[in-house]
């Protein structure tokens, strides 16, 4: 999903699809990534928001 980032942002701005929903959580997934934990899946980033 994380690899997937500037797909998703492009998809979103050839729908004219607001992609402010997306770009935070994109941010987290990338934060878990770097931390080591991109095997996880996307529930990984839950503690993120824990620890916020």
């Amino acid at each position: 999903m994380a690899a997937g980032h500037d797909a998703l942002l492009g998809t979103a701005a050839d729908q004219s699809v607001d992609p402010l929903l997306l770009t935070p959580y994109m941010d987290l997934m990338r934060r878990r990534v770097a931390q080591g934990h991109g095997d996880e899946g996307l529930a990984g980033t839950v503690g993120l928001l824990r620890s916020a």
